[in-house]
């Protein structure tokens, strides 16, 4: 997902994506790209506010912005679900966490 260290509504979805990650790792890899470069910022709000997502983060903000604009970027936190091909298969803006929740338990679903 698409976030910056000073977004409120964004420290909401690191523990949903957290999760998800770990209960379906198979099925999931979580990012967090970052459109700023607050690293030491972000290291230690997460502290302060107990996250341990243990997410792979990516902090070119340059590179992170070119593919959230050809993604159709409106804002954050912007979420992109991609197939194992890269293929977009939903996108969302907005912290809504039962939105987050059942996009990513579907996700999690062994395909058929």
């Amino acid at each position: 997902f698409f976030t910056h260290t000073w977004c409120a509504p964004c420290w909401a979805a690191y523990e949903p994506l957290r999760a998800a990650e770990q209960s379906c790792p198979e099925q999931l890899s979580v990012w967090a790209l970052h459109l700023d470069t607050e690293q030491e910022d972000w290291l230690k709000i997460a502290n302060r506010k107990g996250v341990s997502a243990p997410l792979r983060h990516s902090w070119e903000a340059g590179r992170n912005q070119a593919w959230a604009d050809a993604l159709g970027y409106p804002g954050i936190p912007f979420f992109v679900l991609l197939d194992a091909s890269g293929n977009v298969q939903k996108r969302w803006l907005g912290a809504r966490m039962r939105k987050l929740r059942r996009t990513l338990r579907k996700a999690c679903r062994p395909e058929r």
